[in-house]
């Protein structure tokens, strides 16, 4: 058992994709989590999950209000946040949207802004599409982090550097 998750009061059991087991209590799934809520309605107690355990942790001490130390990448936030989408737990995406992905933004704006094109999370997108400004948008580098955003996002991305451009270019 993880260690923040042995306690014997916890009923119900989650085993993540790399074997590490988590005991809750089924009140703390069944309210934090619509996918949990309607799986806890069987008597099945025991659940294997597809995410690893650098990932479930994060996010069942989040919705535990253990907090979730530090986030090591994006590609990890991305994961729990992918796994809080999946399980129905609002409020976990709540907290990483707030207090996770701004960290990010300066340092990995584009998978940001992907990241917020996904959730359709306005603000995020705004706001990490400035960071982006100093990126070069037709660099093949950033051609696979522009394949994976959708069309309206990209269309506004590519209109907000072009604007920006053309100011410039008005300034000299």
């Amino acid at each position: 058992y993880d260690p923040d998750f042995g306690d014997s009061e916890g009923t119900v059991i989650l085993i993540s994709s790399d074997a590490v087991n988590y005991r809750l209590h089924p009140f703390t799934l069944r309210t934090t989590s619509s996918y949990f809520r309607q799986k806890l309605q069987s008597p099945q107690t025991t659940f294997t999950l597809t995410e690893p355990s650098k990932v479930l942790g994060k996010l069942l001490r989040i919705i535990s209000g253990l907090g979730a130390a530090k986030w090591d990448n994006l590609e990890e936030v991305d994961s729990c946040l992918a796994a809080a989408h999946k399980y129905g737990m609002s409020g976990a995406l709540d907290t990483i949207r707030a207090l996770v992905l701004p960290g990010f933004y300066a340092e990995r704006p584009m998978e940001v802004y992907g990241i917020a094109a996904r959730y359709g999370w306005e603000e995020e997108a705004k706001l990490s599409s400035k960071h982006t400004l100093t990126l070069d948008l037709h660099d093949e580098a950033q051609a696979p982090k522009l394949a994976s955003i959708s069309a309206p996002y990209l269309i506004r991305l590519f209109r907000l550097h072009r604007t920006r451009r053309e100011k410039f270019r008005e300034h000299i």
